[in-house]
């Protein structure tokens, strides 16, 4: 098989051959040049649209870059904006739907004096459940604890002995 080498194309093309390939050309866009600082370029359309007295918004900005080849994500832009101090972060005031219906007003208690039960001297008073404890229990508690050295080693020795009086 032969091939013919046509003069006006380059070297990789050889006519008459279907598989040849030919490197694609690159597409040329407008600022490929150079490269570009996106965020001088929102900086300078913010500033452009400040100067004309208009509010800039992101999408705006994005609009006019794209015009002009360059792409920028609209919260890029927003970034942009936030550092230069032009766009803070608002909340939207809250409507008159969203706010819960008022309740209505309920009538006030009567205050009764509160009375204190009786106390029994040297009485162990009852536990009513396992997280109520009296205060003279709490402070043998502590005695307890102190003696032991610290709470973990009153805990090993109170597993201790209940291991004694379960066998």
């Amino acid at each position: 098989m032969s091939y013919d080498v046509d003069t006006e194309t380059s070297e990789s093309q050889v006519a008459g051959d279907e598989y040849a390939q030919v490197a694609p050309e690159p597409a040329a866009t407008p600022v490929e040049s150079a490269k570009v600082n996106k965020s001088a370029e929102v900086r300078a359309e913010a500033s452009r649209l400040i100067d004309a007295g208009k509010h800039p918004r992101p999408v705006e900005i994005v609009r006019a870059l794209e015009e002009r080849g360059i792409t920028v994500a609209p919260a890029q832009v927003s970034i942009v904006l936030k550092k230069m101090g032009v766009q803070g972060r608002t909340r939207r005031k809250k409507s008159a739907s969203a706010t819960p219906p008022a309740r209505p007003s309920l009538p006030p208690v009567p205050e009764k004096p509160l009375a204190a039960p009786p106390v029994v001297a040297n009485r162990p008073q009852p536990v009513a459940s396992s997280d109520a404890f009296t205060l003279e229990q709490l402070i043998a508690a502590k005695a307890f604890v102190e003696e032991a050295g610290s709470p973990r080693q009153a805990m090993a020795l109170l597993e201790a002995l209940d291991r004694i009086l379960d066998s």
